[in-house]
């Protein structure tokens, strides 16, 4: 199929569920040929057509399921504009190439795989290029299981790129950005790294340590409520000493030596060392 038969198409699914053909809603005639669209975005090689059946319409013994899916596909086709935007391969089904391309998980994806190559000043630009793309969680209002597992993926790959991103700002001297991407990062996916936490209260602490102490109250909301755990004891004595308004020259000591969150102490408000200073 031509790119030239896929003009105007627009496929935002990250923090929205849209769809556009030419700025106008396709004509879906039924809501099984978008919910396919979506079902097929995190399927990007395809699907059988049993899988497909299973995931969408939890089907009962017999054959009327099959019926939908072959319906749907028609529908999505004619909706789409064109009848090889859906391709059928041995019993599997998949968008074509030219539609994957208009989706924002596609682009999300592809230019987070463009960024972790390249020198530095081109990987920052090509981060910034693909959580541009991130608007939030994929297809946010959709309950079903099947979009579960492309929302957290996304997630979590979209969290990970912010604190590669945060790296790589404070090695270029840019640390007020490194805080703000690494920041976004743990709000995304608080779970990634307690040891980011404590980068993040180090580096606020160097500007606001009531900042510091908010975000670490936060931490322990999330952790309680979500996973029925508390934070790390370095964690609560770090919280403790930014409260106490203590420096933070020998907070690399409360990490048993580690030295991954250690502190610069020449001015009084340290950083993490891999953020450098501006």
């Amino acid at each position: 199929m031509s790119r030239l038969t896929m003009p105007g198409l627009t496929i935002r699914t990250l923090g929205q569920a849209t769809v556009l053909l030419g700025g106008l809603e396709p004509d879906w005639h039924a809501d099984s040929a978008r919910t396919l669209l979506f079902y097929l975005l995190g399927h990007p090689d395809g699907q059988p057509h049993g899988t497909i059946v299973q995931a969408l319409w939890n089907p009962e013994p017999g054959g009327a399921s099959v019926a939908c899916l072959r319906v749907a596909v028609c529908r999505l086709r004619a909706a789409l504009g064109d009848p090889g935007s859906v391709v059928t391969d041995r019993q599997r089904y998949r968008l074509a190439l030219p539609v994957l391309e208009r989706a924002d998980t596609f682009q999300f994806t592809r230019d987070l795989h463009l960024a972790r190559r390249g020198p530095p000043h081109q990987r920052i630009v090509a981060y910034g290029r693909a959580l541009a793309h991130y608007g939030g969680d994929h297809l946010p209002l959709e309950q079903a299981e099947w979009a579960q597992p492309l929302r957290a993926r996304l997630c979590g790959d979209a969290a990970q790129a912010g604190v590669e991103l945060s790296i790589l700002l404070g090695e270029d001297g840019q640390p007020g950005a490194a805080l703000d991407a690494l920041a976004t990062a743990l709000h995304r996916d608080p779970l990634i790294s307690e040891r980011w936490h404590q980068d993040l209260m180090i580096g606020l602490a160097a500007q606001d340590r009531y900042a510091a102490v908010e975000h670490y109250r936060r931490y322990v909301r999330y952790l309680r409520a979500e996973v029925g755990d508390t934070p790390m004891r370095e964690t609560t004595a770090l919280a403790q000493r930014i409260k106490d308004g203590l420096p933070l020259d020998a907070v690399g000591a409360l990490w048993d030596g580690s030295g991954l969150t250690s502190a610069r102490s020449s001015t009084g408000n340290p950083v993490p060392e891999r953020w450098g200073r501006a």
